[in-house]
């Protein structure tokens, strides 16, 4: 639906905004939180979720990393500082 701006000498058409459109009803309010299938009838195409979006939405995936990462560098360190420890010869 085109409109005429107002006060514009040449009195351009121009097309509404997203936002105008989602006012008059004209098109769908995106959903943020999920990706849906693409419905032809509604004019909006959803890209899927990043993967770092998605990581950061999960609270229970984030607390496993969050203790993950911590223990398995420690377990690495203490096993690189075992194997450079000095072999005695007695």
């Amino acid at each position: 639906m085109a409109g005429r701006v107002q006060g514009h000498p040449a009195a351009a058409t121009v097309r509404p905004t997203a936002a105008r459109r989602i006012e008059q009803g004209e098109m769908a309010m995106p959903d943020a939180t999920r990706c849906v299938e693409a419905d032809p009838d509604d004019g909006i195409l959803q890209a899927p979720l990043a993967a770092m979006r998605q990581i950061v939405d999960n609270p229970f995936l984030l607390l496993f990393i969050g203790v993950a990462t911590p223990t398995v560098l420690d377990v690495l360190w203490g096993v690189i500082n075992i194997l450079s420890v000095p072999v005695v010869k007695y």
